[in-house]
């Protein structure tokens, strides 16, 4: 297996958030390591997640657990990173959820890929209630996110955006202003189908590659030094550990839930403005089996190493 490269060192200071108080929902994969990059500028961080594992290690962190309530009683900004846009309504406008508990003057700041339509409604029902609200998806996986290089995506008032930019720029180095609520999320979807649609092509090219013998390593070098190079390949080895080690159970449901879903809210978003995504709708269709196929080639190279040792 070709070496996995790291991500870039976060070159700029992080700012002083001794004094500040912020809420962060959603403790992943990406969510986590945003937590300790706010610990780590010195925030005060109050965390909510279903999974104790997970609050357990927020809270080696530094941070502190809380109920819903208690971080809109006590967090002027709150930050939600959940998986998918059903989580997000549960969590924002559920029984019981934030915004019964939210007060005017507070932030919402949305940090999960959601179809821009919901993300806009949900924005439109906070409002209301006189809550201020963003949609900041980020880029650059959990890589950039435990390295504070993230880059987030960001639709909203610029002058909230202004408020809120010293916590962005605790967990990320860039900070793209892309209008109104919900053309942050246009964004995120825009370059995940850069990213997955390539992945897709990047895995039907190494089984051409694997049927005529060519070893996958090889190929992967020859791409890092030929036209053919992007951040997947640059990050070879990234989708292996994405399935080796993530928290959620299941590689079926990985698929699911988190590579797939990136290109089903694009074609939702497609679908609301009568555009069209032939290639992204293709992809969609393709990438369990191609994904599959590969973890299957990686097992029986991994099994076949064993037994000739």
């Amino acid at each position: 297996m070709a070496s996995t490269s790291a991500a870039p060192a976060r070159s700029q200071p992080y700012p002083d958030l001794h004094g500040t108080t912020v809420g962060f929902i959603g403790l992943g994969d990406i969510g986590l390591p945003m937590v300790a990059n706010l610990l780590r500028a010195q925030a005060q961080v109050w965390v909510n997640d279903l999974r104790q594992p997970a609050l357990a290690r927020a809270q080696e962190l530094g941070a502190r657990p809380g109920s819903l309530r208690e971080l809109a009683d006590h967090c002027p900004v709150i930050c939600v990173a959940v998986i998918n846009e059903r989580q997000m309504r549960d969590v924002v406008l559920g029984a019981q959820g934030l915004l019964e508990h939210m007060r005017a003057g507070q932030t919402l700041i949305v940090h999960s890929t959601v179809p821009p339509r919901a993300a806009r409604e949900l924005a439109d029902a906070v409002r209301a209630r006189g809550v201020q609200v963003l949609d900041a998806p980020m880029s650059g996986a959990n890589i950039a996110a435990r390295a504070g290089t993230l880059s987030f995506l960001v639709g909203g008032e610029a002058t909230v955006l202004q408020a809120c930019r010293p916590l962005l720029d605790a967990m990320g180095t860039h900070v793209f202003h892309l209008g109104a609520v919900g053309n942050g999320q246009v964004g995120k979807l825009v370059n995940g189908l850069i990213f997955h649609v390539g992945h897709v092509v990047i895995l039907e090219a190494l089984r051409l590659a694997h049927a005529h013998g060519v070893a996958e390593e090889d190929i992967v070098e020859l791409v890092k030094a030929s036209t053919g190079n992007c951040w997947t390949i640059e990050h070879w080895g990234y989708f292996d550990r994405f399935f080796d080690e993530h928290t959620l159970v299941g590689r079926d449901e990985l698929i699911e839930g988190l590579l797939r879903k990136d290109i089903a809210d694009a074609l939702i978003a497609a679908h609301d403005v009568k555009s069209w995504l032939p290639m992204s709708g293709l992809a969609m269709e393709l990438y369990p089996q191609l994904v599959y196929e590969r973890q299957a080639r990686r097992r029986a190279a991994a099994e076949s190493a064993r037994e000739g040792g």
